[in-house]
């Protein structure tokens, strides 16, 4: 997306891309799910949005998945059923 390297002189234009660095108050409820096995994106990624998420005073809930990985194993009927939750909640307000 930025065409260039990533290092010193264009972390700036990395961080412009990240949407986490723009969450505030007002920024729209976020529900994720990520499995502590994730081998595409790691799960102190997952961690990292969730702290920010709070510090912002924007609201998340961060669903660990022990062992689960990228996608599959991490969609269970559970999960699904709190992601209908979530969303059903949302409408209501």
């Amino acid at each position: 997306l930025i065409g260039k390297p990533y290092s010193n002189e264009t972390m700036t234009e990395y961080l412009s891309i990240s949407p986490v660095i723009y969450v505030n108050s007002t920024t729209p409820p976020l529900l994720g799910f990520h499995g502590t096995a994730d081998n595409v994106v790691p799960y102190c990624q997952a961690l990292s949005w969730e702290q920010k998420y709070k510090a912002n005073g924007a609201d998340c809930r961060l669903i660990t998945v022990d062992g689960g990985f990228h996608g599959g194993n991490t969609y269970t009927p559970e999960n699904l059923a709190t992601m209908v939750e979530f969303l059903n909640g949302l409408r209501k307000k």
